[in-house]
């Protein structure tokens, strides 16, 4: 639901003349918003249907220990450890980074990951080594130093 409060709107028939022109402007709209009027507290509401699922499904996932909560997806702890990734190599620029995570991490960032994971090494030059560490909890990751 989307509302609108027009602060300084005078009188009923602006509020009206808004409401038309609105409806008239959404007719176009494939995603079918509806206009439903304005409130007695001359706030203008507006419903529109979900069309994909919601981002909470994308960001978190069943909780691997207890099965019944939820807990941060693998694919948005493997974004936040590219975003790490890279605030690492900022602040050390000689460092040649090494991820350490989850099995189910690094597997993300393989599937559905790949396009960020290539944007990332294009900017470190070289490929980042990913690392499945059994004893790392599903939600962290380490970044250390290449041992070459």
């Amino acid at each position: 639901m989307i509302v609108i409060d027009f602060i300084s709107m005078s009188g009923k028939d602006g509020a009206g003349r808004v409401v038309t022109a609105l409806k008239e402007a959404l007719v176009a709209d494939t995603a079918s918003p509806h206009v439903l009027g304005t409130t007695k507290g001359g706030l203008l509401e507006l419903t529109r249907p979900r069309r994909r699922p919601p981002l909470s499904s994308q960001v978190l996932a069943p909780c691997p220990l207890c099965r019944t909560g939820h807990a941060e997806a693998p694919l948005s702890v493997a974004y936040r450890a590219l975003d790490r990734v890279l605030a690492e190599v900022w602040s050390q620029p000689a460092l040649i980074p090494e991820l350490y995570a989850s099995a189910a991490v690094v597997r993300a960032l393989l599937d559905q990951g790949k396009v960020a994971l290539d944007e990332m090494e294009t900017k470190l030059g070289h490929p980042l080594e990913l690392n499945v560490d059994e004893h790392i909890a599903h939600d962290q990751f380490r970044i250390e130093p290449a041992q070459r």
